[in-house]
């Protein structure tokens, strides 16, 4: 979708250059994440998408997404009554409500009406974030860990006992009009279940059995961390840390503590491949192959010695393409036209240049060779071919059904024959095709 189009349907995109900007900030951080990942794309891509990241948002972001494991935090922040305690209070259907200034008395009062609105304002910010507290619990598909302060939490699970003994399912309506956080919400629902018990034992609290809820079969588990602990932890942590730091710093290298260990090692860490001169010698190389290694032990000498480079002249393009169009068969092309014509020759059919002419159009029919292969081919050639003395000796042998062309063949030969570094104990199979053989006699003919 372009620019334009993006505008058109999003007209907030329209101002200034809002939008070129955003594209720009995608870019330098798509690219930046690619430079990170030491260019992988795939991971790169994965990376800038959250794949392998843990994504932070809000709660209001949340909605309508799912997670295996969910983090709620700050479950012991407060909620936001700023708004609440202005001067002036404004609600969509009571209207205005403001305080009363008793100028006799030099005092400014809150008036009955503005407590009402108050008190409606209020009920209304407190459904808004019980909603979003539900939003925030049911965004976890597996699991879900709610984290928050408590100041004091003796005094807090003290007035928290009394809800061990309500038998109806719903919080009354006094403790929901009067939440502060978001604990104080989640904690009196858990209190009614046995997952309280162990925290409510442990400040002597007697457990109570008495409510709809304690049975419950959701499972829950409350944990109580302290700032000892943490602080605990953090430094056991580190005076490890610091122990085995010094263990390596002062360790004795020469020292042998176990010589049975030490043996075991070196005999491990010593250990020699006895067979790493195999690692060069293949299992299988083709004639190829072998022409293009004997082809380089030829030129390695010539490449040795620096040649002047030919100076290319400047030819103007339309005598560039015309040169190209007419030495475009030429070489190996040419070679292999040839190579095509010999392979699918019919024998029977070579007495006259005619003959062979009318071979060479049925292979262009058949899209066996191209118009221009069948161009760059005399006739001359293969009729003097046919008619000297081994293309006479493989005329007799196709009559007799005893020509075979483009075999392929596997041999098994010694490793020195091919190269002289190699153990002439290995073998090493070679592969490739023979270009035609025949049967004369007893003996077979091969043509290469």
């Amino acid at each position: 979708m372009g620019g334009e189009n993006i505008e058109a349907k999003f007209p907030a995109y329209k101002q200034g250059n809002y939008l070129k900007d955003l594209i720009n900030k995608f870019e330098n951080l798509f690219f930046t994440e690619y430079a990170e990942t030491h260019r992988e794309w795939n991971l790169a891509i994965e990376n800038f998408c959250g794949e392998n990241s843990v994504p932070i948002m809000t709660i209001y972001k949340s909605k309508g997404l799912e997670f295996p494991v969910v983090i709620l935090a700050g479950m012991g922040k407060q909620f936001n009554f700023q708004d609440l305690n202005a001067k002036l209070l404004i609600h969509p259907d009571y209207g205005l409500g403001a305080d009363a200034i008793l100028p006799d008395r030099r005092m400014i009062v809150s008036t009955l009406y503005k407590q009402v609105i108050r008190r409606k304002l209020l009920e209304e910010t407190l459904g808004e974030e019980i909603r979003v507290l539900y939003v925030a619990l049911t965004r976890a598909k597996e699991k879900l860990i709610m984290t928050g302060t408590i100041g004091n939490l003796e005094k807090r699970l003290l007035s928290l006992y009394r809800f061990r003994e309500n038998e109806q399912e719903l919080l009354p309506a006094e403790t929901r009009l009067n939440g502060k956080t978001y604990w104080d919400y989640v904690l009196p629902a858990l209190a009614r279940h046995r997952c309280m018990d162990e925290l409510f034992e442990e400040f002597g609290l007697l457990p109570s059995h008495d409510n709809l809820l304690y049975d419950d079969p959701a499972e829950f588990q409350v944990k109580r961390i302290t700032a000892r602990t943490l602080t605990e932890a953090e430094v056991v942590e580190q005076a490890v840390g610091q122990m085995e730091d010094d263990i390596l710093d002062n360790w004795d290298c020469e020292k042998i503590v176990d010589p049975e260990i030490k043996a075991e090692l070196e005999k491990r860490f010593g250990f020699v491949y006895p067979y790493e001169y195999r690692k060069d010698i293949p299992v299988k190389v083709s004639v190829s192959d072998l022409k293009k290694k004997s082809y380089h032990e030829d030129t390695d000498i010539e490449e040795a010695v620096y040649f002047e480079p030919d100076i290319v002249p400047l030819v103007p393009r339309f005598i560039e393409e015309k040169k190209e169009t007419e030495e475009a068969f030429t070489g190996s092309a040419r070679g292999t036209a040839y190579h095509r014509v010999m392979e699918c020759l019919e024998y029977n059919k070579t007495d006259s240049a005619q003959q062979l002419k009318e071979q060479i159009n049925a292979l262009v029919q058949s899209k066996k060779m191209s118009e221009a292969e069948a161009e760059c081919i005399r006739i001359s050639d293969i009729q003097s071919f046919v008619n000297g003395a081994l293309g006479q000796r493989m005329k007799v042998a196709a009559l007799s059904g005893l020509l075979f062309r483009e075999q392929p063949f596997v041999i098994s030969r010694s490793a020195a024959e091919i190269d002289e570094a190699w153990d002439p104990k290995e073998r090493v199979l070679v592969q490739g095709i023979i270009d035609a053989y025949f049967l004369e006699g007893n003996e077979i003919v091969l043509v290469d």
